[in-house]
């Protein structure tokens, strides 16, 4: 039995390779293999003298000639190509010859491209225009041989859609506005920046791929970040003590992430071991299989327990190349702001992520005998309420039903008498309403009644929802990452984890302030009420005025 990581096809003769740049990563052998791994060394140690004494001789010679040399590195910028000019890489010839040919608006053609040479001649053979590039000694650098720097093209091969501007060259450019998760550059602004710089006219095709390359480089490859979840939660839950985090995988339960085997890695290592003659062998995907993500902080778990028990779930699209949903869950505090709750991705809305999302809530802040959910009317929640909260109240956001009710029923006064039956707090005053609607249209009753009036209206709200009525908390969390939604994974997250750690740290530093038995929200909100019941006329004591004149006379 033999398991054998490599990174390059060799050739397999008289169970021997014959191919000394096979690189091995990692051999795990029994005994019956030992004469394989034998061999394998002896070519590694063949190749690694080989290749130490032949590019020995040549770094010295090129040390002995480095004061005459002028080396172009990666990102160096030049005004034009001289004759012995020397690129560190055939790429990085391009990328300079292209932004020189971009700003000097002309185009050029390559008749000749290998390992040894590269030729470029102007895009109209009329003109002289000539580039002649040659890999330097036994390096893999290149020189510039002959260079005629003669530009003599009509107007008709400057025009507006240059060839050399390419989707990569763009990237260049745009790379410095794409660092900040909180700044929305967009691909119509990358048309219109390309237009000034350059003077091109770029479609809109070209200049999204030059934003996925850009953004590829400055926050890595969106695939990778995948690989990286399992140590970033590690470290988050090393540092925040209590906090939860979930990974789910694929069915099959795989879980490693090597881009090596994403090109050779199945392919060879089925070959070397048929190549063996084994019979045995195990067959291995090496491909990494996302499905879900849940994250809870752990100041979020602790915090939960001094919050209303109403929770507000919503989702939302991501927009990185990959896609995906992210999932948010959030209450309200005791001042009445948003507290953040736990966050999820998945692949889609569908009965599977949200059951998993709200299975994974549970197990991390619990239930509450009293607990309301709100969200919009997506299904697929409402079915997932069902199997993880089955005694807990399903609420509707108005708003949600509110737009919803506008489309199906197109009428003049429609909103405005929806919202007054949403909000009244007499059971008379709904049924008021829900009859001036009805003389509107007499579906429009049907439906809401349908729908549940005990899930959208106030009066008729089985348990207690301290007035929250829409999921706008929740959209809040999704709008205050609306930009970061366009990055990779891993940045998305550590984009949430500065926006909630931010949070807490103003409250906190709030609540230290205060001085009062309640909180300035609440303080606030008695303050109003008791002044305004002192300006008004009344026969009856009334035991809610003297509750709170008792209160500030506590604290005054």
């Amino acid at each position: 039995m033999a398991i054998i990581y490599v990174a390059y096809n060799g050739k397999w003769e008289n169970n021997a390779y014959v191919d000394h740049k096979l690189k091995v990563l990692m051999v795990l052998m029994d005994k019956t293999c030992l004469a394989l791994k034998m061999q394998i060394a002896k070519f590694q140690e063949v190749e690694e003298t080989e290749t130490s004494s032949s590019s020995s001789s040549v770094w010295e010679s090129l040390k002995r000639e480095k004061e005459n040399m002028e080396i172009i590195t990666k990102g160096t910028s030049i005004e034009d190509l001289k004759e012995n000019l020397i690129f560190e890489s055939k790429e990085d010839l391009k990328e300079v010859l292209s932004m020189i040919a971009s700003k000097q608006k002309f185009q050029y053609r390559v008749p000749k491209s290998d390992k040894k040479r590269f030729m470029a001649r102007c895009i109209d053979e009329k003109y002289e225009w000539y580039l002649s590039v040659r890999v330097y000694k036994n390096t893999t650098m290149y020189k510039v041989c002959t260079y005629k720097n003669v530009h003599t093209c009509s107007l008709e091969f400057s025009n507006p859609d240059h060839r050399q501007v390419s989707s990569h060259l763009i990237s260049k450019y745009i790379q410095n506005k794409l660092g900040d998760p909180k700044v929305e550059y967009k691909t119509n602004q990358v048309i219109s920046d390309v237009k000034k710089v350059l003077g091109v006219t770029v479609n809109y095709q070209k200049a999204w791929r030059a934003m996925q390359n850009a953004r590829d480089e400055v926050l890595g490859p969106a695939s990778d970040s995948y690989g990286l979840l399992p140590s970033y939660c590690h470290v988050l839950k090393k540092n925040n003590p209590g906090s939860v985090t979930k990974i789910m995988k694929d069915s099959e339960n795989r879980y490693v992430s090597c881009s090596l085997f994403k090109i050779f890695g199945l392919y060879l290592y089925n070959l070397l071991l048929l190549s063996c003659k084994l019979k045995k062998y195990i067959y291995f995907n090496f491909f990494f299989r996302f499905k879900f993500l849940f994250v809870a902080y752990g100041v979020s778990i602790e915090g939960w327990k001094h919050c209303r028990p109403v929770i507000v779930v919503d989702g939302t699209f991501l927009k990185e190349k990959h896609g995906g949903i992210l999932f948010v869950a959030c209450a309200k505090d005791g001042n009445n702001g948003i507290f953040p709750l736990a966050f999820g991705v998945g692949e889609s809305e569908n009965n599977e992520a949200w059951e998993w999302f709200f299975t994974s809530l549970k197990e991390a802040i619990g239930g509450h005998e009293e607990l309301c959910i709100v969200s919009d009317r997506h299904l697929s929640i409402a079915n997932a309420i069902k199997i993880v909260y089955p005694k807990a109240h399903h609420g509707i956001c108005m708003h949600h039903l509110k737009e919803n009710l506008i489309k199906r029923y197109m009428v003049v006064g429609l909103h405005d008498l929806f919202f007054k039956a949403a909000r009244a707090y007499r059971h008379s005053e709904f049924e008021k309403y829900m009859s001036e609607m009805s003389s509107l249209n007499p579906k429009i009753k049907d439906y809401l009644l349908e729908i549940g009036p005990g899930r959208w209206a106030r009066c008729l709200y089985p348990r207690r929802r301290y007035n929250i009525q829409t999921s706008n908390i929740a959209e809040s969390i999704n709008s205050a990452v609306k930009e970061a939604r366009e990055h990779p994974i891993l940045k998305l997250l550590d984009e949430l984890r500065k926006t909630f750690q931010n949070l807490f740290l103003e409250r906190s530093k709030l609540a230290a302030s205060i001085f009062y038995p309640v909180t300035t929200w609440a303080h606030k909100e008695m303050r109003d009420k008791l002044e305004k019941a002192n300006c008004m006329e009344q026969d009856f004591v009334c035991a809610n005025n003297m509750i709170i004149a008792s209160y500030f006379e506590l604290i005054l």
